[in-house]
């Protein structure tokens, strides 16, 4: 059925199968060059059963397609490879300067939504997209389901020129039911385009194809009639969401989102294929009630008030998958500024690292990121150059009790005793929020309006402004302001001076404000003796063995497990991977934690966090705080010679004025803030392990600025190197056993050590001493030692001492010289 210039409806109590409607439009040239278009109308297909298969064309104008029933696929072709099932053929949808409204009560199955002009059959037929007429700006496909799934590019490339092209919005809808995307696709460029996948249940990605997302291309560089042969580029001049404030959302709300095909049987069983790139260059709130499986994500902000966010109520992980199908692998990477924050309410990992990557693709190796990274503009040189700050949760299923942690210390009407006000960093915070709201486009003049409201807030107007805001940001805040307060009760541990000498009250106090014991999480101990718990209660772990999390250009790391502990690092020590092109594929570069330019690292866990053969460095300037509730903070055993350092990279502007982009050299492994190019400021380091230990291992401890250590115990001290001053590490002081031989060397040790003693203390701080003592032999030496007896004079037994040690074990004949015939008799029981 055909209208070249009216609407149609068709209406059927029963089913609609097989149908075919085209509403088409043709267009002509006016005399000054301007495209006119003719024809077009509106479609309304209405039935009270099914919608069985049938193509349906809207070329300008609206398409309505209801049923009371289903709608989904009335035949099946045979499979395009041998050993597969047949392929049912499920409706297709056709759309250019028009939209489709699809709503069905028991499931919606779309086998593809394509723009005619674009399909690659209108190329092969005239060599070239001769009637090329683009998607408009407002076109779009919506759909809807009661009840049932909704299932959207089923066909594939199976359909005759189907091509990867969608409209510029796509929003599905599956009230009680899960999604499936079958296969990609990109939206057509528009400064308004949406994309929504809302699903009570499982959201399913794949794709034969390499990516599903939008395009951030120039929309005037797409193919039209007047320019069949444009080629538009990856990223416009200017960010095309720049004016457009509402994110991509990906929801599943009690079932996962997985991206790939599970592999039930034969020989691949277990593993996952078609992963597909999702792609989204403006900010995406992507959120499962259960886990988030595999997920390939490139995304981008704009602004740096922006945040995009991945949250799961369980777990976010990587399975095993296989090649076919995809040229990068599992990762979450984020360009642009503002906040890439991570969420997982049990275990955030493990995640796919570089060597599987590389080990699964060979020759198909392409050098993207795996892990969670922040890259700033290093793919779009339309962004500004600092990366977003990344932060990550992970164990937060039970909650997070913003309210009481807001009222207690942000509130400025509030107090808490020890803790400086948070209200000055509150001001702070708003006004760079407000600042931040607008696009950064590198000039002048937009920097200057962007700050024209800093230094104005008051306090009463932040405290107001901050409470319209989303929980989620609020939540950013308050998770900066423990952090300064978990440092600042570090700091004072080690302070004489302070009121809080020794005490680490304060900093479990507001833990268990944020993540108190009533939702689950361990309940520390406030009152006298220890604090902390001895039974901590695990709610989730950290795990990015030979993976990273990493700002690129610029960007904090703040990292909170308020119930499990991170493991950074695998224990064998994983071998560097050189590519076919010279590059270092898998290095110290790619794994650990790391903000390679200016940028702070703040850890927050409940229990250890152990590095093994990883690192956690900030690299030319940016401060550190690790505190570990009820475990230990471990450098691990890297090797400290290990080293990364990348070939030159170069960004350019729109102009194509390129600059060295340069990246610090990861060298070493362990705990470290490093000064890796000339300029860079020193940077401090705060560890605090109030019930564990603070282990240097092998790897050691670096510091360019001061370092302050607040732990029970301190482990292999001698690996610490710090330019600052140093507070709470151990003094290690070796005995001198030379003096064990004369009674002078030994007041003369004791003497010397006393002065090095009193020129500590004078400095206000407080040392720990470790002493290492040489044990060279115990008992009688037997006749074939003879060189290696000892002196009777030399063993300095006293009968009259309150207590001697004679040796250990029984004693020899050399032993009882010494012992009065008294003691000789007690000895031998006579």
């Amino acid at each position: 059925m055909m209208s070249v210039g009216g609407n149609v409806s068709i209406d059927a109590g029963g089913n609609i199968a097989d149908l075919g409607v085209s509403l088409p439009t043709t267009w002509y040239l006016d005399n000054t060059g301007k495209v006119v278009t003719v024809g077009g109308g509106n479609l309304s297909v209405h039935s009270g059963g099914d919608i069985l298969s049938g193509d349906y064309f809207v070329a300008k104008g609206t398409g309505t397609l209801t049923a009371g029933g289903q709608i989904a696929a009335d035949f099946s072709v045979p499979p395009p490879y041998v050993g597969q099932p047949p392929l049912p053929v499920a409706t297709v949808l056709a759309v250019q300067d028009g939209r489709f409204d699809v709503s069905a009560r028991q499931g919606v199955d779309i086998g593809a939504a394509v723009d005619p002009s674009y399909t690659s059959s209108s190329a092969s037929r005239y060599f070239v997209y001769s009637d090329a007429q683009p998607y408009s700006a407002t076109s779009a496909v919506n759909v809807q389901s009661t009840t049932g799934d909704v299932r959207f590019g089923t066909l594939g490339s199976t359909l005759v020129g189907g091509g990867t092209d969608l409209p510029a919005s796509l929003n599905l809808t599956a009230f009680t039911g899960g999604i499936t995307v079958a296969s990609g696709g990109t939206l057509f460029p528009s400064t308004i385009g949406q994309l929504n996948l809302i699903a009570d249940q499982s959201v399913s990605l794949s794709s034969p194809t390499a990516t599903f997302g939008m395009s951030d291309s120039d929309p005037s560089a797409m193919r039209s009639p007047t320019q069949p042969f444009a080629v538009a580029n990856a990223h416009g001049a200017s960010p095309l969401h720049a004016d457009d404030t509402s994110p991509v959302r990906i929801y599943s709300v009690n079932g996962s989102v997985i991206d790939g095909v599970l592999d039930t049987s034969g020989g691949g069983s277990g593993t996952y294929g078609n992963l597909v790139d999702v792609v989204l260059p403006k900010p995406a709130l992507i959120q499962a009630g259960q886990d988030i499986v595999n997920l390939v994500f490139d995304g981008q902000n704009l602004r740096a008030a922006d945040i995009t966010r991945i949250v799961a109520g369980r777990d976010i992980y990587d399975g095993q998958i296989t090649p076919n199908g995809i040229g990068a692998g599992p990762h979450l990477v984020l360009a642009g500024p503002g906040t890439f924050d991570i969420e997982a309410g049990r275990d955030l990992g493990p995640l796919t690292n570089q060597a599987q990557l590389y080990a699964l693709l060979q020759s198909g190796y392409r050098a993207t990121p795996t892990g969670i990274d922040a890259i700033g503009n290093a793919d779009n040189p339309a962004l500004p150059h600092e990366s977003a700050t990344i932060n990550v949760l992970f164990g937060v299923g039970p909650g997070v009790d913003n309210a009481a942690f807001i009222s207690a210390y942000i509130d400025p009407a509030s107090a808490i005793p020890g803790v400086t006000s948070g209200t000055p960093a509150l001001i702070a915070f708003m006004e760079q929020y407000d600042a931040g709201q607008g696009l950064d486009t590198g000039l002048a003049k937009d920097k200057q309006a962007a700050q024209t409201h800093v230094g104005h807030l008051t306090a009463g107007d932040a405290w107001k402004q901050f409470q319209a805001l989303p929980s989620y940001v609020q939540q950013l805040f308050a998770e900066q302001v423990l952090f300064s307060v978990l440092s600042r009760v570090g700091l004072d541990y080690n302070d004489s001076a302070s009121p809080y000498y020794q005490q680490y009250a304060r900093g479990y106090q507001a833990i268990n404000t944020l993540f108190p014991s009533a939702l689950g999480y361990t309940a520390n101990n406030l009152g006298g003796g220890t604090n902390g718990a001895n039974h901590p209660i695990a709610t989730g772990n950290l795990d990015i063995r030979s993976t990273t999390i990493q700002t690129q250009q610029g960007g904090n790391v703040s990292i909170l497990g308020p119930g499990g502990r991170a493991l950074i690092g695998s224990t064998s020590a994983p071998p560097a991977i050189v590519g076919s092109y010279g590059t270092i594929v898998a290095g110290p570069g790619t794994m650990g934690i790391l903000t390679l330019e200016q940028g702070d690292i703040n850890i927050f866990t409940d229990q250890s966090v152990l590095l093994a053969q990883s690192r956690i460095f900030t690299e030319q300037g940016g401060n550190m705080t690790i505190w570990s509730s009820n475990g230990d903070i471990n450098a691990g055993k890297g090797s400290k010679s290990v080293a990364d350092t990348p070939a030159p990279n170069y960004v350019c502007d729109p102009n194509h004025y390129c600059t060295v982009d340069a990246r610090g050299e990861v060298t070493g492994a362990g705990i470290a803030t490093l000064q890796t190019i000339p300029g860079a400021p020193v940077s401090d380091a705060n560890l605090v392990a109030p019930r564990g230990t603070v282990d240097a291992g092998d790897a050691g401890i670096r510091v360019s600025g001061n370092l302050n250590v607040a732990a029970l115990h301190v482990a292999n001290a001698d690996h610490i190197q710090v330019t600052g001053k140093a507070t709470g590490i151990p003094m290690v002081q070796a005995v001198n056993t030379g003096a064990l031989t004369a009674a002078s060397s030994a007041a003369s040790a004791a003497s010397q050590m006393a002065q090095d003693l009193a020129k500590n203390n004078a400095t206000g701080s407080q040392r720990r001493w470790t002493i290492s003592v040489q044990v060279e032999g115990f008992g009688d030496p037997g006749a074939a030692d003879q060189k290696k007896r000892r002196g009777a004079e030399t063993v300095g037994y006293r009968p009259n001492a309150s207590v001697a040690v004679l040796g250990l074990g029984d004693p020899g004949d050399t032993q009882r010289r010494f012992l009065t015939r008294e003691e000789q008799n007690r000895l031998s029981g006579s």
